[in-house]
């Protein structure tokens, strides 16, 4: 399984069409995740401080509304990002995150 971030960060399409220059900024920044079925990478109500790219492996998001119930679920899969809107809003966000298949994903903390 390849590990080299740079690798990693050039098979998701976020990377088309930047140079290897910036690539190489971007997973400076960046941190490997590995995670496991269960795995949460965000809960209900918690705030939101991370860019995450899915390199491979599923997660699923749920939104509840103020009751807790489930307002809506959807699916990532490799390929995809998530959690840039949230992070940017620097809030808490009443969803959560949680890994459905084994994942790779490079995380991208916000700024403060």
């Amino acid at each position: 399984m390849i590990d080299d971030k740079l690798l990693l960060l050039k098979r998701h399409t976020c990377s088309s069409g930047l140079s290897d220059e910036v690539l190489r900024e971007i997973t400076s920044a960046c941190d490997l995740i590995r995670a496991e079925p269960g795995d949460y990478l965000h809960r209900v109500n918690q705030k939101a401080e991370s860019v995450f790219l899915l390199i491979h492996g599923r997660v699923k998001q749920t939104v509840v509304d103020v009751r807790g119930n489930v307002a809506a679920q959807r699916f990532h899969t490799a390929g995809g990002q998530f959690g840039a809107l949230a992070a940017a809003l620097r809030d808490s966000a009443p969803m959560e995150r949680v890994v459905i298949a084994p994942a790779k994903l490079l995380r991208l903390p916000s700024t403060s």
